[in-house]
């Protein structure tokens, strides 16, 4: 597994975060009608703008079952940021 370092923190990446990723950018290069988006892309430096960003929130409801306002969007706004959020939104509540 790969270790990454976040704010100080070290956390593993999981199978699931690369199958996220993928999703994520699918739906991005459908909704901005681009090919080849990175990980590391900014939404909005791709021509995104909030109509737009509100078709992805909406499809990664739909697809991904992930909860996620437009302001939280907009402070995570590549792939990798909403990748790692939708991660830690769908996982298993920890005791």
């Amino acid at each position: 597994m790969n270790a990454n370092f976040t704010d100080g923190e070290q956390r593993r990446d999981t199978p699931a975060i690369p199958a996220i990723q993928t999703a994520v950018t699918r739906i991005w290069e459908e909704v901005l009608r681009i090919d080849g988006i990175t990980a590391n892309d900014d939404f909005f430096e791709l021509g995104g703008h909030s109509l737009a960003a509100s078709q992805v929130i909406s499809r990664m409801a739909r697809d991904l079952h992930v909860r996620l306002t437009l302001a939280e969007f907009f402070e995570m706004p590549t792939v990798r940021e909403l990748s790692e959020f939708a991660h830690s939104a769908t996982a298993p509540e920890r005791s």
